[in-house]
């Protein structure tokens, strides 16, 4: 048996995976592989910030209320019109117009009074006042997204200005997700026989793969049958088409946890098997010869995405680019008892305080089949080896149950009562106040 931070090192010891080009759109969510600067300026050419007059800052040095200037208007530029070489006098101009040769100011329409075809000032005005440089947000050779950038929609709307047609990423990895066990029904028409369980963990892996933007092939149910499995999993390294294997069940140390010898049986790399996590202390990590990594995760279900959370996502984020992630830290609301000895990932809910600081409440009910309170958290509360009690007020690493998505809510103090907000800041991960939510017992 070995530590997680072990296991991380052996499970994160290879190369990420190819880059391919994309169109910016299409690479929405994908990590940028290669430094993008600009090759072209931003904006193209000087232009006006506002609707108004051009002018001359000189111009309108002595203008007041009491000594206003007054102007021609010699000129009228709108956005997309051809740059104009101006002349002597106010120019009107539109936001978004070429600043005509010799001007180097714009006074808002606001600020001034037109009389027919002239325009009086009251007030002087600075060079470039209300004036956008050309290149001013992107000069030639400006950085515009930097390796290891995730493509969001700021990142898109940067590219699309500098005329960035496609980007090099690390291509995501696909998933291939075996469940294991003869007890699992996966069809939920389908009335259970004594013995019998639905399969949660399947449909969990699934959703959750997608939302992190995987492409996850659900291989079905397997009953324990170990050359069955042997013939499905070969099937599947030969074809060669996936990233990553994932089962579940059949780890352990049971008359049914065949899968160590047919990984063996396969010329699969045992890289480890059983670590110091609680849940999830039987899972397993192999390597195949032709680059597929395989993940065998206990059966139960929350064992199940204590296993992906903390194993199977590092690894997908590793391949596909993506930097480790680090945890918040946040005040434990009550102690917690643990095993010393081994490291415990506790269903817990993390709140922002009256005080501004964050605070986090692990739940009763860890056991790995228990999925309410699961349904209830927010984040994962993560206890390492060391410790057996902890007590209330220490801080503590706290991950959130989708990577790089939380959802905070306000703290009601008194009686421990967390918050539930329903709203669109809520989904943000603002926190808002709102209805009392129970807490999970």
């Amino acid at each position: 048996m070995i530590s997680y931070h072990e296991a991380l090192e052996l499970l994160l010891q290879c190369d990420r995976l190819p880059t391919t080009r994309l169109a910016i759109a299409a690479a929405l969510g994908f990590v940028n592989a290669k430094p993008v600067v600009s090759t072209e300026t931003v904006p193209p050419f000087t232009n006006s910030s506002m609707d108004g007059f051009a002018v001359r800052a000189g111009d309108l040095a002595g203008a007041s209320p009491a000594t206003p200037v007054t102007l021609p208007v010699v000129g009228s530029t709108a956005a997309g019109d051809l740059p104009s070489t101006g002349g002597d006098g106010a120019w009107e101009i539109m936001t978004g117009a070429a600043l005509p040769q010799g001007y180097d100011a714009v006074v808002k329409i606001e600020d001034v009074e037109r009389t027919g075809d002239a325009v009086r000032f009251c007030a002087p005005i600075a060079k470039g006042e209300n004036v956008r440089a050309a290149g001013q947000d992107f000069a030639m050779g400006t950085p515009v997204v930097a390796a290891g950038d995730i493509i969001m929609p700021e990142q898109v709307m940067a590219l699309a200005a500098v005329g960035q047609k496609d980007v090099a990423v690390y291509r995501k990895p696909t998933v291939t997700i075996i469940n294991t066990g003869k007890e699992l029904v996966q069809d939920a028409d389908t009335p259970l026989r004594p013995g019998q369980i639905r399969d949660a963990s399947g449909p969990y892996l699934v959703t959750m793969l997608s939302t992190l933007g995987y492409a996850a092939d659900y291989s079905g149910i397997i009953p324990d049958d170990e050359e069955l499995f042997r013939s499905r999993l070969a099937a599947i390294v030969a074809k060669g088409t996936t990233d990553v294997v994932i089962s579940t069940g059949a780890v352990s140390a049971g008359k049914f946890d065949f899968i160590p010898d047919v990984l063996r049986s396969l010329g699969a790399d045992i890289r480890f098997h059983k670590l110091t996590n609680r849940p999830g202390k039987p899972a397993l990590y192999a390597r195949f010869a032709n680059g597929i990594h395989y993940l065998g995760l206990p059966g139960n279900p929350v064992s199940t995405a204590v296993g992906l959370r903390f194993l199977a996502v590092p690894l997908c984020r590793h391949l596909q680019g993506l930097a480790a992630e680090r945890p918040l830290k946040a005040r434990l609301v009550r102690e917690v008892q643990k095993v010393k000895g081994l490291r415990f990932f506790c269903k817990a809910r993390a709140s922002v305080s009256a005080d501004g600081s964050l605070q986090v409440l692990v739940f009763d009910g860890q056991e790995s089949f228990r999925i309410r309170q699961l349904v209830q958290a927010n984040c994962w509360a993560v206890f390492d080896e060391a410790p057996g009690l902890i007590p209330a007020g220490d801080m503590v690493a706290i991950y959130p149950l989708v990577p790089d998505r939380w959802k905070l809510e306000r703290h009601e103090d008194g009686d421990n009562a967390l918050v539930r907000a329903h709203s669109p800041a809520a989904d943000a991960g603002l926190p808002r106040e709102g209805s009392p939510h129970e807490t999970a017992h």
